[in-house]
This record gives structure tokens, C-alpha cells and sequence, in this order.
């Protein structure tokens, strides 16, 4: 029983994870879009 508790842990800690990882990489393409567009203008 506490094998399945702690693997759901780390299974929403790994979800949390790549959450985090995926607004990381949203912010900097919108860091990037924008500079390159400044750039273009």
C-alpha cells in the first residue's frame, strides 16, 4: 500500500515538473518572439 502512495507522489511531483519546464519554455519563446519582432521593426 505505501508503494502506490509514493509512487503518486512522484508521479505529481514529475507533473508539476513538466508544468513548470513548459511555462519556462512558453516565457522565454515570448521573451524571444518579441525581441525578434523589436527587431524586425
Amino acid at each position: 500500500m505505501p508503494n502506490i502512495n509514493q509512487d503518486k507522489v512522484s508521479h505529481i511531483k514529475e507533473i508539476r515538473d513538466s508544468v513548470a519546464l513548459f511555462n519556462d519554455m512558453k516565457e522565454k519563446k515570448r521573451e524571444y518572439t518579441s525581441s525578434v519582432f523589436r527587431n524586425f521593426i
